[in-house]
């Protein structure tokens, strides 16, 4: 199959991947607890975007063997949002043990009661067209939530590197992201992600690192002619 086809194979999966990982924001913006961990799936989402984005644009400079290789990771990224739903639906293994395990094990359990209530009626008033089930089970079990945004994280590193032929535009797309935050902003964003290794998204960071440098020397820029200013208005 010519490139073009494999890109083609590769958006609908990417397409499908993000929708997963939309419904999944939707349950956990609910639960304070889990506001790093959701801040870090959306930074999942842009990263996959962008990715898109390149790709479109880059269609001749990307080899067949790249876009292969590209397809497999995004295949394994939706395999892994699977794999979470599925281990949060399964029976847990181990029981409480303890009358204060227990008692947490009961108000956790109610609490995620409440939060799939909360989701069923969000989705209702967004009218979203897919089942309600697709996302509720992303409120029923932490460990699955987040073993699956560090392996996805993982994976988008190893997916930016698989298209050598779309560096460049990885640059550019990371830097016109950058021209809509601001450096506190970026500086928030790049906080959470430098805390898990996993998470770091290199492009991002060299896009926030170059606007923090541009921002500096405007201000230096602003400061000398502040002073020639007021060095010219002494001399009369």
């Amino acid at each position: 199959m010519e490139a073009v086809g494999l890109s083609l194979g590769l958006f609908g999966i990417l397409h499908n991947v993000l929708e997963d990982i939309r419904y999944i924001q939707l349950a956990r913006d609910f639960d304070d607890d889990f506001k790093t961990g959701t801040i870090r799936l959306r930074w999942a989402e842009v990263r996959l975007t962008r990715l898109s984005l390149a790709l479109v644009e880059c269609k001749t400079e990307i080899n067949e063997a790249s876009i292969a290789i590209a397809e497999r990771d995004v295949q394994q990224i939706s395999t892994l949002v699977e794999k979470a739903r599925r281990k949060s639906q399964s029976p847990q293994t181990a029981q409480p043990k303890t009358f204060e395990e227990r008692q947490v094990a009961e108000a956790t359990k109610d609490l995620c009661k409440r939060n799939g209530k909360k989701l069923a009626e969000r989705l209702k008033r967004l009218s979203v067209p897919q089942p309600i089930k697709k996302a509720f089970w992303a409120v029923l079990d932490k460990t699955a939530f987040e073993e699956m945004i560090g392996d996805i994280e993982k994976l988008l590193t190893t997916l930016e590197d698989a298209v050598p032929g779309a560096r460049a535009t990885l640059q550019r797309l990371a830097k016109e992201e950058m021209g809509h935050l601001s450096v506190d902003i970026g500086n928030l964003i790049q906080d959470i992600l430098s805390k898990h290794s996993d998470a770091v998204d290199r492009l991002f960071k060299d896009a926030l690192d170059d606007k923090k440098v541009e921002a500096d020397l405007r201000r230096q820029g602003v400061q000398q002619t502040n002073h020639f200013s007021g060095t010219n208005n002494g001399a009369r």
